[in-house]
């Protein structure tokens, strides 16, 4: 899986939206970058239902850690592209390519 069209945001706990490429070609939008006192999490995609919000992509807690290593990668990337600094372009997400997303279920 790829991190694409990441979008910094400076909110209180929202730090970016972003989409995610699968291998097979699918396009997920609506991902969310959070920080909050507790941690950096991945916010999934989601739709309001009532007064609550549902979430409508799901995934394991090893495609949810990948996917957060990938986005903190873009992120990084995008603030030394910001300062013209190159290295981040460079470094490359530790991912274990033989874990494919949703190759769980």
């Amino acid at each position: 899986m790829k991190v694409e069209k990441f979008k910094p945001y400076d909110g209180e706990k929202v730090k970016g939206f972003f989409s995610v490429r699968t291998k097979d070609g699918f396009l997920i939008a609506g991902f969310k970058l959070i920080t909050t006192e507790k941690g950096t999490f991945i916010g999934f995609p989601s739709k309001q239902a009532g007064a609550k919000y549902l979430q409508t992509v799901y995934g394991t807690k090893k495609s949810k850690e990948q996917l957060l290593v990938l986005a903190l990668a873009e992120q990084a990337k995008q603030r030394e592209n910001a300062d013209n600094g190159a290295p981040a372009a460079l470094w490359q997400a530790p991912v274990d390519e033989e874990t494919k997303f949703g190759q769980e279920y």
